[in-house]
């Protein structure tokens, strides 16, 4: 193995529709290949017919699983390094990776190891019933995958069998987002010890200066995302609307007819601006007073502040899971309970009192350059290969 180019080879299902970890793959796959001998392999979750089938074979794809390790022994690469499996793959690679004691990384981009949520939030509020058992019969019986039995069972069922199998042993080792998330793997029936776990963020790219970055920030807020229940937007805008503030909205999703009702009968306080693109999210952001992130869910990394920090815009989130470990109050923004309609009005009102807003904006800028750019995120997943790397070579020299 090169000390100085290593031999990648990455492994990405994509949802049907797309999401944050097609993202945050492509993203790395890119960035490694600046520097580093990448190949992917690609597949996509289709609808249909087709897709029944895909999601039939979830537990055991061994089709999919000889194509992927055939073009593995092709390439020869250092290490595999695998994004998503759900569905159209399946963890039998992962169990064929061991067998043949390939290095190996998977990315635990969300819950769904542990239960068929995914989320570990079902009916607008958080649902952790599964963590400790090892089959997640809590999670069948609330059907929490698509409101399903049948398609919840059929998770359940895929990690069960390859959890009881040992399919994930003794090679496997995984990357958690956060503290947080870690410390939920290690804790919970999973059955992995916390020296197969690594630590790594996401990265964003930094927005290129524009115009914008010269303009007086304004004293509204912005939230940008999915619009839906999870995410906590419907609680944060009824706690404000009859406030003094200001709350500019972009995004789609489920509660679009809600905000827009909303949006007609404030028109002053509260402005719906729709879908906009990159650039236009980093000119708004690079405009409020504060992002929010008034989500009731376990986020994993959301993307969306990690851009605020690149832009020095400072976040105000809810004080759950990951959000509660990036946001440092005071520093780089404040938390509220976002179940609490009190909470929320007090963190605004509290964020516009205060009069050193300049210095926890140019916190967040700090905060990005030290852990959040793609130098430094590159950084540590190459350290991450290396030592998977050289962890195998060790057992093979013992």
């Amino acid at each position: 193995m090169s000390n100085n180019k290593l031999r990648i080879f990455i492994v990405h299902n994509y949802y049907q529709h797309q999401g944050g970890e097609d993202i945050v793959f492509e993203n790395e796959a890119e960035k490694l290949s600046e520097n580093h001998n990448v190949r992917t392999f690609t597949t996509k979750n289709s609808s249909g017919k087709k897709g029944f089938i895909q999601f039939l074979k979830y537990p055991w794809n061994q089709r999919a699983t000889r194509k992927i390790i055939r073009k593995i022994e092709q390439f020869q690469p250092d290490v595999v390094h695998i994004h998503n499996l759900h569905y159209a793959i399946g963890l039998l690679l992962i169990r064929r990776l061991n067998q043949l004691q390939i290095p190996h990384v998977l990315t635990l981009h969300n819950y769904r190891i542990l239960c068929p949520s995914a989320t570990l939030y079902h009916k607008g509020e958080l649902f952790k019933k599964s963590l400790k058992q090892s089959f997640p019969y809590s999670a069948l019986f609330r059907r929490v995958h698509n409101q399903s039995f049948l398609k919840t069972f059929w998770i359940a069922f895929t990690y069960f069998l390859h959890k009881k199998i040992r399919s994930w042993h003794p090679h496997t080792h995984f990357i958690a987002l956060t503290d947080f998330a870690k410390n939920i793997f290690v804790n919970s029936s999973l059955g992995v010890p916390a020296s197969r776990f690594f630590i790594k963020a996401n990265f964003v790219e930094r927005p290129e200066p524009h115009s914008a970055e010269l303009i007086k920030r304004g004293n509204h807020f912005l939230y940008v995302g999915r619009l839906s229940e999870e995410k906590g937007i419907l609680r944060f805008i009824n706690s404000i609307k009859d406030s003094p503030h200001t709350l500019k909205i972009i995004g789609a999703g489920p509660h679009e007819k809600e905000i827009t009702a909303i949006a007609k009968q404030y028109p002053k306080k509260i402005i719906y601006l729709g879908y906009q693109n990159r650039e236009a999210i980093f000119t708004e952001m690079s405009l409020c007073t504060a992002l929010i992130m008034p989500s009731v869910w376990y986020e994993g990394m959301p993307l969306t502040l990690l851009e605020a920090f690149a832009s020095g815009t400072p976040v105000l989130g809810s004080n759950l899971g990951v959000l509660k470990e990036l946001i440092s109050p005071g520093h780089t923004g404040l938390l509220f309970d976002p179940y609490n309609t009190k909470s929320i009005q007090k963190a605004a009102d509290k964020w516009l009192s205060l009069n050193y807003k300049d210095k926890i904006s140019k916190n967040c800028l700090s905060e990005y350059k030290k852990k959040y750019s793609p130098e430094v995120i590159m950084n540590q997943l190459i350290n991450i290969y290396q030592e998977i790397s050289i962890k195998k070579l060790e057992k093979n020299e013992s």
